[in-house]
């Protein structure tokens, strides 16, 4: 007796399995840009940031705020991973970590060979805390309306 077999054809699942491909193109891309277009007011927001709080003698302040953004993304497992990396263009590099806790350490002119001065803490996460939110509803947006355009 001979095996029978029988194929369920279901409408639409190639369009779908289709579409998923596209998606699966699209996303990464996607992402990209939406957290390059929403990380603009946050990168302002910082250097403006630098720009007022940071010492002015030495130039730190303009130094600081000098400082490229560049935003890297990552997609693999199911995770998106997106990481916006805070460099110093040219010349002395600045340490942002210690900056943001409110720690400056600079050389001076007589006995000592440099100094630790006390500045406002939170220059680079107060405006982060403040415009992140405004980038993560951008790249949900901006991914809500690829879905969309796929219908999935």
């Amino acid at each position: 007796m001979a095996a029978s077999e029988e194929y369920i054809h279901i409408r639409g699942l190639e369009q779908y399995i289709r579409d998923l491909k596209a998606a699966q193109q699209k996303i990464p891309r996607t992402v990209y840009k939406a957290f390059n277009k929403g990380t603009k007011e946050l990168r302002a927001a910082v250097k403006a940031s630098f720009a007022a709080t940071l010492p002015h003698h030495g130039g730190l302040n303009a130094r600081a705020a000098a400082s490229s953004f560049t935003t890297r993304s990552r997609f693999g497992g199911g995770l998106i991973n997106v990481k916006i990396r805070v460099a110093a263009r040219s010349g002395k590099p600045v340490d942002l970590d210690a900056l943001d806790l409110g720690l400056v350490r600079h050389p001076t002119f007589g006995h000592r060979p440099s100094v630790e001065q006390r500045i406002e803490p939170g220059c680079f996460e107060k405006p982060w805390a403040l415009h992140s939110e405004v980038a993560l509803r951008q790249v949900d947006e901006a991914l809500g309306a690829m879905f969309a355009e796929l219908h999935l």
